[in-house]
Parts: C-alpha cells; sequence; structure tokens
C-alpha cells in the first residue's frame, strides 16, 4: 500500500516539474526575467529624466514607459538565452560513486544541495550562481549522469566533469 502511494506521489512531483520545466524554456525565461527588469528600471528612469529634464514625476514616468518595457524585452531576450533549460548526459564509469566531484563542482558555480529523491538530486543556487538561474536536477545511473538545469551552468558542468 506506501509503495502505490509513493508511486502516485513521484509521478504527481514529475508531472509538476515537467510543466515548470517547460515554463522555464527560452520564451517563458525571457518573459519572467524582462517582466521582473522593466519596472525597477521605469522607477529608477523616471526620476532621473524627472531631475535631469527638471520636469514632473508623472511627466517622466509617462515618457519612460515605453523605453522601459523595450528595456525589459530586450534585456529579457538576451538574458534568455543563458538561463534556459538544457539537458545533457555525460556518460563514465561508476558516475553514481563520483557524487563527490559532482558536489564540489557545483560549490563552485554556487549551488548547493537542496532534497534527494532516490536517485535523483537537486540543487538550488546561491546569490553567487544567481537567482534567475533556478535548480539543477541531476539524475544518476550507475554510468552516466543526466543533468537539467540552467544552460550556462549545466555547459559550465559539462565541461569540468568530463
Amino acid at each position: 500500500m506506501t509503495d502505490m502511494v509513493l508511486l502516485q506521489d513521484l509521478e504527481k512531483i514529475h508531472k509538476t516539474k515537467e510543466v515548470a520545466m517547460k515554463l522555464r524554456g527560452y520564451l517563458g525565461v525571457s518573459i519572467m526575467i524582462g517582466f521582473i527588469s522593466w519596472l525597477p528600471f521605469l522607477l529608477i528612469l523616471t526620476l532621473l529624466v524627472a531631475y535631469v529634464e527638471e520636469i514632473t514625476i508623472r511627466l517622466a514616468f509617462i515618457n519612460c514607459v515605453i523605453p522601459s518595457v523595450v528595456f525589459g524585452f530586450l534585456y529579457g531576450f538576451s538574458m534568455g538565452y543563458f538561463y534556459r533549460v538544457d539537458t545533457i548526459v555525460i556518460k563514465k564509469e561508476n558516475a553514481a560513486n563520483r557524487l563527490d566531484l559532482l558536489v564540489i563542482e557545483m560549490a563552485k558555480l554556487g549551488y548547493h544541495p537542496d532534497n534527494q529523491v532516490e536517485n535523483v538530486i537537486t540543487f538550488t543556487p546561491n546569490i553567487y550562481a544567481g537567482k534567475a538561474a533556478g535548480n539543477i536536477s541531476v539524475i544518476l545511473k550507475t554510468d552516466e549522469l543526466i543533468l537539467t538545469g540552467a544552460r550556462y551552468h549545466i555547459r559550465t558542468l559539462k565541461k569540468k566533469l568530463r
């Protein structure tokens, strides 16, 4: 009975992560970063324009909305390229036994282990890796490692672990 409940829970977790990974594709990440970045840029630009041009904040705000949205759009799409999700497979003998090397390399990138469910380990980023980078999931098999996460960090790990 408990095995059946555990299997159902794992299926729910897998479906939830699948949806989250789809949202972390290029377009999803670009929209997320662009949406987050345009508002602070708008506020700073409004204050700067109001001060330099010596106009009211309301008029400066109206004049700065479009440039801020364009900035958010361009910044989001440029950063989305680096933070989109990628999956790689690293073939190594005794890959599951090389967990210590993986944890050290992840720490160098700014990730720390968050949780482990059977042979899947999830690493979360600290401020050094960048919070927009998201989690990296590692599936340990006897002869290979399957890494899923932000493209930039995954490619760096691939170079280090070869």
